[in-house]
């Protein structure tokens, strides 16, 4: 299995990035993005800094719609006492692993926005654990036990979109274990 470890940023990114953080001023923004979420975007965009920086408006935007800072487990409570998801030590490049148990989620006895706040409430907990100049995390999707009531993909949308558009290159490893064959015929 590849090891997966942080790259550091070059001084090409470092540029890049202070020029993103002045660009960001000069609009007027007033949420701060720490360097190293800066450079999560320069290079979740390919280092094309316009669309990094557009992708960030849309980040912040996101957050107030979300109320991001705002999510409590109270607002998901059912999704959080099912253990499906746990936040529980680190690996190999001292990166948190978040753990999501398959076989506790059931398609058809689950509310979406609520999951959608789980799911952020985690992300966002998940990168506060992660090492400061980083902000990588380690995905483990526990497949034992799949059923096809544990495969759903208006869930799997919500999950892709938000990563890919609200935490680009958080994602430093991600591991599917014990996976059945019903579960590759579904993805």
């Amino acid at each position: 299995m590849a090891e997966f470890k942080f790259i550091p940023p070059s001084d090409e990114e470092l540029k890049t990035v202070s020029l993103m953080q002045a660009q960001w001023k000069e609009k007027g923004h007033t949420h701060e993005f720490k360097d190293i979420s800066t450079l999560r975007f320069l290079r979740g965009h390919k280092g094309d800094s316009d669309k990094a920086v557009s992708f960030m408006e849309k980040h912040v935007e996101w957050r107030q719609e979300e109320n991001v800072n705002d999510i409590t487990i109270e607002m998901f409570q059912k999704e959080y006492d099912s253990g499906k998801a746990v936040i529980f030590g680190v690996d190999k490049c001292s990166r948190p692993v978040l753990y999501v148990h398959a076989r506790k989620h059931n398609m058809y006895d689950r509310v979406a926005d609520e999951v959608k706040k789980a799911i952020i409430y985690y992300l966002e907990e998940s990168v506060k654990k992660s090492k400061h100049d980083e902000e990588q995390i380690c995905l483990v999707f526990d497949m034992y036990y799949f059923g096809m009531s544990c495969m759903d993909y208006e869930v799997v949308k919500i999950l892709i979109s938000i990563l890919q558009c609200n935490y680009p290159d958080v994602l430093g490893q991600a591991y599917i274990v014990g996976a059945p064959f019903i579960f590759s015929a579904c993805w």
